[in-house]
């Protein structure tokens, strides 16, 4: 994606989203450049008000990679990737 971003004179402003290991990682990004509803300050999936629904998918992940999803709260993968034209 970045690549091709690059090759069309665009720049990647990564957001939200799990890197290759599998972690989690937030940026600090300004709602006032447009609102993201499914975002992890917004929405938190669609698991997280069910508890035993929450833990069904919570053991459906490696276990190295389950403690991030209750430090965020969050029940989803994401990409959020902000596309800027130079």
């Amino acid at each position: 994606m970045e690549n091709i971003a690059y090759l069309c004179r665009y720049k990647i402003e990564k957001l939200e989203y799990f890197n290759s290991e599998g972690r989690f990682h937030t940026g600090n990004y300004d709602f006032r450049n447009g609102y993201i509803f499914r975002c992890s300050r917004n929405y938190k999936g669609r698991f997280t008000e069910n508890y035993t629904e929450f833990e069904k998918m919570i053991k459906s992940t490696p276990e190295h990679l389950r403690e991030q999803f209750y430090r965020y709260k969050i029940s989803y993968t994401s990409l959020l990737v902000d596309f800027i034209y130079e």
